[in-house]
């Protein structure tokens, strides 16, 4: 996509491997970036749950991101509680 911070070849070259297990995290958080309206015609929301290991190397774990019907105050306790299952 023009103008991204990242591009896919560079994304896709510092993925980890799924056969590897993930190093024991320190910190995991969940971050959103709510859109101001909401529906079929709102912009995407961003959820996204990352953590840190002890050598402070950051794994997006989860993106949960998308256009919600919702308002985002109602919605994310729901995506966390999924996640942390």
């Amino acid at each position: 996509m023009p103008g991204a911070l990242w591009s896919r070849g560079l994304l896709d070259a510092t993925r980890w491997p799924h056969e590897k297990p993930l190093p024991e995290l320190i910190r995991v958080v969940v971050a959103i970036d709510p859109a101001t309206t909401s529906g079929e015609e709102a912009d995407e929301t961003g959820i996204i749950v990352a953590g840190k290991d002890a050598r402070g190397h950051g794994y997006v774990l989860a993106d949960c991101s998308g256009r919600l019907r919702t308002p985002v105050r109602t919605f994310s306790f729901d995506r966390v509680q999924k996640f942390a299952r």
